[in-house]
């Protein structure tokens, strides 16, 4: 662990593994989806995170080292902490309280825009640049980014 990286000139990235619960547009009955996930989130979250951490960590590895998430919501974070402070006592878990303010937004495991006509033209430079010794790699970086970005502005479409 350690403080997050940046560049001159540019806010720095934490790439943070969020686990988010939502209500799906679609759900048969939202109210009560909505129902659920309010008690999951309110009056059962820390008993959410122990179901978590345990699912995460069986018996058999008990003994084991192991990292129990720091929850974004603040009251839930000092438990955490503490637990953490178990297992990894020399731990400076400031940096983490410090990262949550600079999470990638898109989040790196939400679907890229367009995201048939942008797998498409991903795979299509994946298949470019495994197969084709001596490739002008910046000239086609060039050509990717300008493919996506038109797939991202929904100038390119599969269907």
């Amino acid at each position: 662990m350690a403080a997050i990286p940046s560049f001159p000139g540019n806010r720095p990235v934490a790439r943070l593994q969020a686990d988010v619960f939502g209500v799906l547009r679609l759900a048969k009955n939202p109210q009560a989806s909505f129902d659920a996930l309010a008690l999951l989130l309110g009056e059962y979250a820390q008993d959410l995170l122990d179901v978590i951490f345990l699912w995460d960590h069986p018996d058999d590895f008990v003994d084991e080292l192991f990292y129990y998430g720091l929850p974004a919501r603040t009251s839930l974070q000092p438990a955490a902490i503490e637990r953490n402070r178990g297992a990894f006592p020399d731990a400076d878990y400031q940096v983490f309280l410090d990262a949550m303010g600079y999470v990638d937004k898109p989040h790196h495991q939400e679907r890229l825009p367009n995201p048939d006509a942008s797998g498409e033209i991903l795979g299509a430079f994946r298949d470019l640049y495994e197969s084709t010794p001596g490739l002008d790699l910046d000239r086609e970086l060039d050509l990717l980014q300008d493919r996506l970005q038109q797939a991202f502005d929904g100038i390119i479409s599969l269907w």
